[in-house]
């Protein structure tokens, strides 16, 4: 790194730096905005004892896009969002992709209800009878 370089890291540590004041963000999107995101897991399970011990590491990797879009303004306060799961995708050693793809398609277009305080975490989610939906 030449001087410049480090003279402009220093420069930018110092600007964003603890010295200025604290701001709190608010979650505030508006009504009809919609977001697309995708979570990607990847995991990496290995059993150590016992006659599942001999697979040895076993990995599995996950991708699940979704849609949230933004109602308004909850009843109780915070912010309303619909996520509507789109199509989702799982690798898993021994299990026959056409397998996993056959189940995961019972789940394309799954939706849920999700409400988000000021800060943007969840705080409540109206219940509704899903067999396969979990609190978030």
């Amino acid at each position: 790194m030449n001087q410049r370089h480090a003279a402009v890291l220093v420069l930018a540590v110092a600007a964003c730096g603890g010295g200025g004041p604290k701001v709190t963000l608010s979650y505030h999107p508006p009504s009809g905005a919609v977001y697309h995101y995708a979570l990607e897991q990847r995991t990496q399970v290995s059993i150590e004892s016992g006659p599942l011990a001999a697979m040895g590491k076993q990995r599995m990797f996950m991708r699940i896009p979704f849609t949230q879009t933004v109602k308004g303004p909850a009843s109780g306060g915070g912010t309303e969002v619909d996520v509507a799961f789109e199509t989702m995708t799982m690798e898993m050693p021994g299990v026959a992709p056409d397998a996993i793809a056959r189940e995961l398609a019972k789940m394309n277009g799954l939706r849920s209800t999700i409400v988000y305080d000021e800060r943007g975490r969840s705080s409540a989610t109206p219940s509704r009878r899903c067999p396969v939906c979990l609190p978030i």
